[in-house]
């Protein structure tokens, strides 16, 4: 049996044989599987198809390019920051043994320093302050014209 197309003569028996034989190679992949649910799910879009693979979670945009169905895998931001994620916690088991290394060198500072920290804080803010109030009152004192020159307004 053969069908004409505009390439030529088609024999129907190989596609009739695989059509055939399709469910017996099938049946053992199946077997694992619980009955209704497939690999892939398909659902129409424009342009194509989406089709979600449900052992792997990959989902793909399916169009027909130039007479032939092509699939491309569509990006996924969530696999993108799994590989972002996975990249940190190396960082940081590579930056948690070098701290190791160094021993207690890094330790958290004790109240007496912290003490001593705050009190030398204090002291410059004291100081700070007092040089402000004498910055201002000089230049206060720089605003008032001396007592013989007559104002503006007085003229």
């Amino acid at each position: 049996m053969a069908f004409a197309t505009r390439f030529g003569q088609v024999s129907l028996m190989p596609l009739i044989a695989a059509c055939l034989l399709a469910p017996v190679v099938a049946m053992p992949a199946m077997a694992g599987e619980p009955q209704g649910s497939a690999r892939y799910e398909m659902e129409r879009v424009d342009g194509g198809f989406l089709r979600l693979d449900r052992q792997t979670g990959d989902v793909s945009h399916c169009r027909e390019i130039q007479g032939a169905w092509a699939c491309q895998l569509v990006p996924d931001e969530r696999k993108a920051y799994e590989k972002r994620i996975r990249e940190l916690e190396k960082k940081n088991a590579e930056l948690r043994k070098r701290l190791e290394a160094r021993g207690n060198k890094d330790e958290l500072p004790s109240e007496e320093e912290l003490d001593k920290a705050f009190s030398f804080f204090g002291a410059f803010m004291d100081r700070f302050t007092e040089l402000m109030r004498h910055f201002r009152d000089r230049m206060e004192d720089m605003d008032e014209p001396p007592a013989g020159d007559p104002h503006p307004g007085d003229i």
